[in-house]
């Protein structure tokens, strides 16, 4: 963004994929599965996955399959709707999707599919997002900044109180999600979100190199001009007195 004259800055965690809380997953057609056509990555050359042209879930299955000896001219990423994945699968005219929950466990259910990995085993700790801030925030206003990330922690922190340390709160939450269209299960693996809001930078260079290759950018950022801590580190002296 800065290289377009975009001025936004990283101040705090969007969530990450944590250990058991992967919220990105490569789901495949059972058929495939159980016929041993799939048993491991090597197995995606050939394949035709949904999955968003240059996200993150792109940049997971074909890094994936790069790792596994697949080349990424070997197999295809197709962009597809998710009605379109359920319909694709359904009928076999693609082998599977790299998908976002609350969607992938929706496929999983629909067409009988297998999850047969998910981000947070793929990349640890992998981030999900940031939470950015313009300069209206970071230069301008840097009150209502301040004043912003205390609510942002706390709220996060009643997420947590409902989906990763508890159920404080859960079946509200679940009701407001569903009236946005996204559906929690109690299967549904849950994005985390660190109870101090610290960004995590796990696997930031390679997605970065990979859009570097894939010509979606044309020169890395200059990661160290993009963060700002201060709103972070401010709104928990806040919350800790």
């Amino acid at each position: 963004s800065r290289q377009r004259n975009i001025d936004l800055t990283i101040v705090a965690s969007a969530g990450q994929h944590s250990p058991g809380h992967g919220s990105i997953s490569l789901v495949l057609r059972r058929d495939l599965v159980e016929s041993g056509r799939y048993k491991t990555p090597a197995d995606l050359k050939g394949m035709k996955i949904a999955s968003g042209l240059a996200a993150p879930s792109s940049w997971f299955v074909s890094e994936l399959a790069r790792k596994h000896g697949v080349s990424e001219k070997s197999f295809e990423i197709v962009q597809l709707g998710l009605p379109n994945v359920v319909a694709g699968m359904g009928n076999k005219s693609i082998d599977g999707g790299c998908i976002n929950e609350p969607h992938a466990t929706q496929v999983l259910q629909r067409i009988n599919g297998v999850r047969v990995m998910s981000m947070d085993q793929f990349k640890p700790n992998f981030p999900n997002g940031y939470l950015l801030y313009a300069a209206s925030l970071t230069r301008r206003n840097q009150e209502a900044g301040r004043r912003y990330m205390v609510a942002y922690i706390r709220a996060l922190r009643d997420y947590r109180a409902a989906f990763i340390d508890g159920d404080k709160g859960r079946a509200e939450l679940v009701t407001i999600l569903k009236k946005y269209n996204m559906e929690v299960v109690p299967e549904t693996p849950m994005l985390d979100f660190p109870a101090d809001a610290a960004p995590s930078y796990v696997g930031l260079d390679e997605l970065v190199d990979w859009h570097l290759r894939m010509g979606n950018i044309r020169a890395k950022p200059d990661m160290a001009s993009l963060k700002d801590d201060s709103f972070r580190q401010q709104a928990l002296k806040v919350l800790a007195g």
